[in-house]
């Protein structure tokens, strides 16, 4: 079964969880203000998983990238996420 890693970045706690496809097993929390590489590594080191999911308030992590397994991609805003006709 897969095992997805989902973080959520809000401005005042990032939120990591591992979830297979039924149920979250796991949960961690991190205040934004100490979020860095490492405190995420410390968070994780003993979880496996197989894909990462990604959400974000606007300006939480602007346009920043993630690096998984050496392959990097550009984080960008969701359409879906996005604020409808100009809204904030």
């Amino acid at each position: 079964m897969r095992k997805f890693l989902l973080v959520n970045l809000n401005n005042t706690s990032t939120k990591l969880g591992l979830a297979d496809e039924k149920e979250l097993l796991a949960k961690k929390v991190i205040v934004t203000n100490n979020l860095s590489i490492p405190a995420v590594k410390r968070a994780i080191r003993q979880w496996e998983f197989d894909h990462a999911l990604v959400g974000s308030v606007e300006g939480a992590i602007g346009d920043r990238s993630i690096t998984s397994a050496g392959q990097s991609r550009a984080l960008g805003r969701s359409r879906a996420l996005a604020p409808a006709n100009g809204e904030r």
